[in-house]
């Protein structure tokens, strides 16, 4: 598990990282309207419409995302983590929020007023029930992303109406924003590209990682296996997996910084980074760990018996009192297998084999009855 760990960390790594640089190429319906051609996608949940994707071709090289701005934004830029860049326009300025940290697109957003006044009325459009998201153009494309609530019943002739509402301000800012003849001076700094794209992706293949990791714990220790094996110096391994996550998880957030200063897009990143690669990477630390500590574990194994002191049967599943070998004239409760259980009857004698980790962390490999011969 622990290679399995390792090649699904980095096949997550890959396929998040693919899909965000080529995030500007999903695929939705074809439709025209007023010889304007564009695309819709729709992603439902439980059969609802809960978001719409309206798309269309652009020969504008800028990356940039415009949203409403909103206290967690304008909070961010109080505290200086986060700087927008400022058009002028104070009515645009104050109700969107600009992520565009390359140069040459914050001066097209900037002489760009028809630009500006189409994405305004695009905001005209929010109400409890839709709420536009985002305003994207990368590569070569622009999409916008409208939201509804669940509660918002979501038709045929209300996706519609949204287009009517929608393409033909898409269509003005796409006219809005030129074709780039020469490149323009100022620092280039793609948003959707590169770095950009591997450090939530990787923060997104840890949670993942860490998700497989606690689906398969749960199946072999519920399901399959029941308690064994398990490890019993759990505070040790869940102190190393602390301070192992933790460092990687500030290398992380570090790579964040660097990346994004202090920009419009920096409180996006870190929180990503911290929100999703945080439990993401130390749970993948702390169940990483412990399977390094089992299958590379080449020391010999330690056999000791113990007694059967009682059991239960509950709705969770079977468990059994036996007597502590490692705290003589105390017990310990554990939860078993039905197979097991049935064997351990009050005063049954059991056998368990014990390991010393190759990381240290001891661990119980086997739980059997005491007549099951031990290899």
């Amino acid at each position: 598990m622990f290679i399995f760990g390792c090649i699904l960390l980095i096949a997550f790594f890959l396929y998040f990282t693919r899909r965000r640089l080529r995030k500007a190429f999903w695929e939705g319906e074809k439709r025209s309207l007023q010889g304007a051609d564009f695309q819709v996608k729709t992603r439902t949940y439980q059969g609802e419409i809960v978001e719409v994707w309206i798309g269309m071709a652009s020969v504008a090289q800028s990356d940039f995302l415009l949203k409403s701005e909103t206290w967690l934004e304008r909070f961010f830029k109080r505290t200086g983590l986060a700087k927008e860049y400022q058009t002028g326009n104070r009515t645009f300025d104050d109700a969107v929020y600009i992520v565009a940290d390359d140069a040459a697109t914050q001066r097209e957003i900037i002489t760009s007023p028809a630009l500006m006044e189409a994405f305004l009325a695009l905001l005209d459009i929010n109400t409890n029930l839709v709420k536009i998201h985002a305003l994207k153009h990368q590569q070569g494309r622009l999409w916008l992303e409208v939201r509804f609530a669940r509660m918002a019943a979501c038709s045929e002739q209300d996706l519609e109406k949204l287009a009517r509402l929608c393409v033909p301000r898409l269509t003005a800012i796409v006219a809005a924003l030129p074709a780039r003849q020469t490149a323009l001076p100022g620092k280039s700094k793609p948003l959707f590209g590169g770095a950009s794209a591997m450090l939530p992706a990787a923060a997104m293949a840890l949670a993942c990682t860490a998700g497989a990791h606690m689906i398969f714990w749960f199946h072999g220790y519920f399901i399959f296996f029941g308690q064994v094996p398990y490890t019993l110096d759990q505070a040790a391994l869940i102190t190393d997996a602390l301070a192992l996550g933790g460092t990687l998880l500030l290398a992380l957030l570090l790579a964040g910084f660097m990346l994004t200063g202090k920009s419009a897009r920096a409180h996006l990143v870190m929180l990503e980074l911290l929100l999703v690669g945080g439990p993401g990477v130390l749970g993948a630390a702390w169940a990483q760990l412990r399977y390094l500590n089992m299958e590379f574990d080449r020391t010999k194994a330690v056999n000791y018996e113990v007694q059967v002191q009682g059991n239960r049967e509950t709705d969770s599943g079977y468990y059994i009192a036996i007597d502590d070998w490692l705290k003589p004239g105390e017990t310990v409760e554990i939860y078993v297998k039905e197979t097991l259980y049935a064997q351990a009857r009050p005063g049954a004698s059991l056998s368990i084999r014990q390991r010393a980790g190759y990381l240290g962390y001891r661990w119980v490999e086997s739980i059997s009855a005491a007549s099951d011969p031990l290899e």
